[in-house]
């Protein structure tokens, strides 16, 4: 009996490497938990070993890992590394916070003639003044009889002021606009 409980052993598969389920990179855009990378021990063929399981740790204050959830805390980054117990055998990933915090309209210099229409840009900011990716901004008119906007794009209808909001969630930035008489052509 101790003889095949020790060629059990023997044969068991060794632990070598940690793999993730995918090879992006993680960035939180906001603090909505998503699911952390799930890992896999796996043997020297690259096999994996389903009775071993790596213990999953943050280093860093920029998020949580509870479960399999990350959270976002702040802006920042954080390693994840996953370790087989009992081995050295361990893997880690990077993961990228970039919070919004502001909201900034840009491209509005001069009063724009009725008829006309001006470009604006909207970007959602994190503290630090780096562009939040991918983040969505929505735009609305204090005054649609004045000036109306689309994706950006303001339409000066008749002569006033009406501010013109990019809003990104909670955040929002304004501009005001001008729009004055068209100047009849030469």
């Amino acid at each position: 009996m101790v003889a095949i409980l020790a060629l059990l052993v023997a044969c068991a598969p060794t632990p070598a490497h940690v793999t993730f389920d995918n090879a992006d990179a993680i960035t939180l855009g906001n603090m909505t938990p998503v699911a952390a990378k799930k890992s896999t021990v796996v043997d020297a063929n690259g096999a994996a070993i389903e009775d071993k399981a790596a213990n999953c740790v943050v280093e860093g204050d920029a998020v949580t890992l509870a479960g399999e959830q990350i959270t976002a805390v702040k802006d920042g980054a954080a390693k994840v590394t996953c370790k087989v117990e009992g081995t050295e055998v361990s893997a880690s990933y990077d993961v990228t916070v970039a919070l919004p915090a502001k909201v900034t309209v840009a491209g509005y210099t001069a009063a724009i003639g009725v008829g006309a229409t001006v470009d604006l840009s909207g970007k959602v900011l994190t503290a630090g003044d780096a562009e939040v990716a991918g983040a969505a901004v929505e735009w609305m008119s204090s005054d649609v009889a004045i000036a109306t906007v689309e994706a950006g794009k303001v339409m000066a209808v008749a002569v006033g002021k009406a501010v013109i909001t990019a809003k990104s969630g909670e955040l929002t930035g304004t501009q005001e606009v001008e729009v004055v008489a068209a100047v009849p052509a030469p």
